[in-house]
């Protein structure tokens, strides 16, 4: 866990040395500051862990450029043999390693360095600032840019308090977050404050800004085996890697630990390369209890890799931290109104393991998305007239050991149409139409309010595939795999996660694997009928406890959300949708969500969308008022 800051100026006057102080001192969770400041450019790096060997005190300066990098670097292995000549010393840190890539590619360095990143690098000689960040979003960077300065930082609190940079609400973002759009990458909800996207590097001097992206997959790569098992031992040796690379520094680590198959992958893991003596010391679990709803509690699951490789574990109280306990206590930050639903649990289980002396929390948040959910649909591609590319598919699957044309075109075409057929013809009995998507609005969201901030509820903001990524099924899984909602909530985990302290680490988010996924036959990955996560669950026989590998299910704990707004929290849902903040600024009719608000109350309506405007409420309340 680490921030990093940096001011320039692009009109020839000195920094002022207060404007870094202000900003480090607005978020002291992040760490004890240090400093590189000349005339024209001061940078500042943050750490807790200021006596570690790979965290020497940052900012790093290299011959004539200056980096202050909030960054673990993974690949080190593969780039030392690049990057002697760049480097003075055999064990460079990870700010080293990123100057001396720049010394050797240039703006190109960010595409070969694999691991969690975001730096800012200021190049003393042509008077150039050059920031980037990882392609999984795992590290925020936020920046405020005018012809005359340029600011750079962790989080948007340490923007505003510069002094400087204007706190002016933008409408479009605030409408947005309402009906659950979060597909703007450089948005942010401050019309003076960009975001830098994941992936992307921005380069500015007195010629301006400029963002391009960084990297992105590669579209011609085409992994394939003869065999399936094969698949299933390279997605084992990348995970492997990805979770080994991230135990290294032998700190003391926790996972919050369920009974899915991301985070018992994880346990087994790191239990097994303890295990093989490829790791140092066991990994720390943390799990969820939940005495009054056994439907939500996943324990009987995560004791099975706890008891095999004897990890120290300990058991939280979910009850006694359910959504919306103890508000304000746990409401949202100032950088922007989203939380997690979970928010007070997830809190409470950060104090647990900082208390207890971890360094950082793991969890297994991109699992789902790397290597869940059938994106196969033939029958789509058969609809649009997409026959090369179904052919292509078919092909692909058809070649898979244990399948073969007639199981391809009468398992995954002709059966799912004759099931489609089936269902449309089906009378629908107490089918509700209510409920928000992207495409439809809540009724408290009206077309008056979404006018004068220029948003158009119809337009598509999911991630972009490269054009030239052939495959519809490999396209849905890069959409999968960047789903905006989910990369804003890697910034939310790892802002939460900083507050107390530590760092945030999801090994399902590693690019090797993000990379091996969207090369591969997707129906290898999953099948229609068959155990979620087939693929995951190969890849772990022999590590994972076999109990566990077949039973490990995905628990959500939607009847502690359900009980807080219809029993436990009533009165603060009532007190946050009254006189509402968020109406005055024109934003919604509450008259409308109190009236959603009491048909949840009842049992019925989504309550899926209402939890955007109760966030959104309590951020303008706490920040704004």
């Amino acid at each position: 866990m680490s921030g990093i800051c940096a001011a320039v100026r692009w009109d020839g006057a000195p920094v002022d040395p207060d404007t870094i102080i202000r900003m480090t001192r607005a978020a002291p969770h992040r760490g004890h500051p240090t400093h590189h400041a000349t005339d024209s450019a001061h940078l500042s790096y943050q750490t807790h862990e200021t006596h570690h060997p790979q965290r020497r005190t940052q900012p790093t300066t290299l011959h004539h450029a200056t980096v202050t990098a909030s960054a673990r670097i993974d690949n080190r292995d593969e780039l030392l043999p690049h990057l002697t000549t760049h480097l003075a010393e055999p064990n460079p840190t990870d700010a080293q390693l990123i100057l001396a890539a720049h010394h050797r590619w240039g703006d190109d360095a960010p595409r070969h360095l694999i691991g969690d990143f975001a730096y800012a690098l200021f190049d003393h000689r042509t008077h150039t600032l050059f920031a980037a960040r990882d392609p999984m979003g795992m590290r925020p960077l936020f920046y405020h840019h005018t012809p005359n300065r340029t600011l750079v930082a962790s989080e948007i609190l340490q923007l505003l308090a510069s002094g400087d940079v204007p706190a002016l609400l933008h409408d479009a973002a605030v409408v947005r977050y309402l009906y659950g759009e979060f597909g703007v990458p450089d948005e942010t909800f401050y019309r003076e404050v960009k975001a830098l996207p994941a992936g992307h590097a921005l380069r500015i001097d007195r010629d301006g800004a400029r963002v391009a992206r960084s990297w992105q997959p590669d579209v011609e790569r085409r992994e394939r085996f003869i065999r399936e098992q094969d698949y299933a031992e390279r997605l084992r040796e990348l995970f492997l890697r990805a979770v080994h690379d991230r135990l290294r520094d032998g700190d003391p680590h926790a996972l919050l630990l369920s009974g899915g198959v991301d985070s018992g992958s994880i346990a087994a893991a790191a239990g097994w390369l303890a295990e093989q003596g490829r790791v140092a010391g066991p990994m720390h679990t943390y799990s969820w209890a939940f005495p009054t709803l056994p439907q939500c509690d996943e324990r009987h699951l995560s004791r099975l890799v706890v008891e095999r490789y004897g990890l120290p574990s300990v058991e939280l109280d979910a009850e006694a931290s359910a959504p919306l306990a103890r508000y304000p206590d746990h409401g949202p930050h100032r950088d922007e109104p989203f939380i997690g639903t979970y928010q007070p649990m997830i809190e409470a289980g950060l104090a647990v393991a900082r208390a207890d002396g971890m360094r950082s929390v793991w969890s297994g948040d991109r699992g789902d998305l790397l290597a869940g959910a059938w994106t196969l649909d033939y029958l789509q591609l058969l609809r649009r007239g997409r026959w090369r590319e179904l052919a292509l598919e078919l092909r692909e699957h058809a070649a898979l050991p244990g399948e073969g044309w007639s199981r391809a075109l009468g398992a995954h075409l002709l059966k799912p149409g004759l099931l489609r057929v089936a269902r449309r013809l089906r009378p629908r009995r107490g089918a509700s139409r209510h409920g928000p998507s992207l495409n439809r609005l809540p009724p408290w969201l009206r077309a008056e309010h979404l006018e004068p901030a220029g948003v158009d509820p119809d337009a598509d903001h999911n991630a972009v595939p490269p054009e030239a990524l052939v495959g519809l099924a490999r396209r849905q899984r890069y959409r999968l795999v960047f789903v905006p909602m989910h990369m804003r909530g890697m910034v939310w985990s790892e802002r939460t996660h900083a507050a107390f302290g530590l760092g945030f680490i999801d090994p399902w988010s590693d690019r090797r694997l993000a990379e091996f996924v969207i090369s591969i036959p997707q129906v290898v990955l999953n099948r229609p009928g068959e155990l979620r996560k087939r693929l995951v669950r190969e890849a772990m026989r022999g590590v994972m406890p076999e109990e566990l590998r077949r039973g490990a299910a995905k628990i959500v704990p939607g009847p502690l959300f359900q009980r807080a707004l219809r029993e436990a929290a009533v009165a603060t849902v009532r007190m946050l949708l009254e006189d509402m903040e968020a109406e005055r600024r024109g934003f919604l009719d509450s008259v409308a969500l109190r009236c959603h608000y009491e048909q949840v109350l009842r049992g019925g309506r989504d309550h899926s969308a209402l939890w955007w405007a109760l966030t959104l409420e309590m951020w303008l309340r706490r920040h704004w008022t």
